[in-house]
């Protein structure tokens, strides 16, 4: 009787399946939101130099290259990749969406770079920064569906 007992009180305490799935997904994000993080650090970091006068556009290039662009494609990548509770499956696949664009787009920035393309660049800077408003509307929006379970994340922990 004792050990039924201990078991109901101790089911009782146990979060519903929902709370139970948000936290799940918040936890499973956490990983991909410092790789975004850290793009988000390089994209700032690339930007600066320009802003602060690069003459030479071949850093830009390569840091776009061998940073921006790599780090971009994992981070949709392992997204994709990433199985969230089904009550987020369809939050999720928004995020890997937008991602998706947005590697696209650093990924057309960086050929306007290299081919010398300002139509392109423009091109690819628009899709940019719709991708990054996208974002942040994702994140608000899901920042507001877990409000409920107390629980919340952060775009760039």
């Amino acid at each position: 009787m004792a050990l039924l007992l201990s078991l109901a009180t101790t089911s009782a305490c146990l979060p519903p399946p929902e709370e139970r799935a948000a936290r799940d997904y918040v936890d499973a994000l956490q990983p991909l939101l410092q790789e975004n993080s850290l793009l988000a650090d390089e994209v700032l970091s690339t930007a600066a130099t320009l802003f602060n006068g690069a003459r030479d556009t071949e850093d830009v290039e390569k840091r776009w290259r061998e940073n921006v662009v790599p780090i971009a494609d994992h981070l949709q990548h392992q997204a994709a990749i990433l199985s969230p509770p089904d009550d987020w499956a369809k939050r999720h696949d928004e995020l890997v969406k937008l991602w998706d664009s947005r590697a696209g787009a650093y990924r057309s920035l960086l050929t306007s770079l290299e081919d010398g393309d300002r139509e392109g660049w423009e091109q690819a800077r628009e899709q940019s920064d719709k991708s990054k408003l996208d974002e942040e509307k994702w994140f608000q929006q899901v920042n507001v569906d877990l409000d409920p379970y107390k629980l919340s994340v952060d775009q760039f922990p």
